[in-house]
């Protein structure tokens, strides 16, 4: 079953990491689909020296097997409808019948801590908003399995009965920033 749309955040404005209440809503049902998450590199803003800093990154990720390789470009095209409605783009590939899609949001606002910090204005992780876009291309999806023009995944090794549910604590581990003189500067979000 496919979740609801979580609500759109407003396009200037930096989103929350997910939420424990959005994980158990949105997540999970994304999850027995054949969503997992996979981990890639994202970018803070440069530092006071102008340096930019590479970090650990949690993503959403799923594949979708299409029956032919024309009904994998039509997917595609669609993706690319969400994407500009959204005005939230992933990453994704296409091997002839099949589209891998990942999706994270660039600039979320940091979970709160509770002693002061150096927090950065803005971190990369998993948002409402990669929710809303996952939700939106499962949907799609459905309608071309309906149709005929797609394969039913089969969830068994990614995603599905494999995954535990877990706490949004367990998403953000915290980062040595270099040159930081603390474990605890700020928290990355991995899943």
């Amino acid at each position: 079953m496919i979740p609801t749309l979580p609500p759109r955040t407003a396009a200037k404005t930096y989103p929350p990491l997910v939420s424990q209440t959005e994980l158990e809503t949105y997540l999970t049902p994304l999850y027995r689909a054949g969503w997992w998450i996979s981990e890639t590199h994202g970018h803070l803003k440069p530092s006071k020296e102008g340096n930019p800093v590479t970090v650990p990154v949690s993503q959403m990720s799923r594949q979708y097997e299409l029956k032919s390789f024309k009904s994998a470009i039509q997917f595609v095209n669609d993706l690319a409808a969400i994407c500009a409605e959204e005005r939230h783009h992933p990453i994704f590939s296409v091997d002839f019948n099949k589209v891998s899609v990942h999706v994270f949001t660039h600039t979320a606002h940091p979970p709160p801590t509770s002693k002061p910090t150096s927090q950065p204005h803005s971190i990369p992780g998993i948002t409402s908003r990669d929710l809303r876009f996952a939700t939106r291309l499962e949907s799609r999806f459905r309608s071309y399995l309906e149709a005929g023009n797609a394969v039913q995944p089969d969830v068994g090794s990614k995603g599905g009965e494999m995954w535990q549910p877990v706490s949004v604590h367990e998403l953000h581990i915290p980062i040595r920033i270099e040159g930081s003189e603390t474990l605890e500067a700020w928290q990355c979000p991995y899943i």
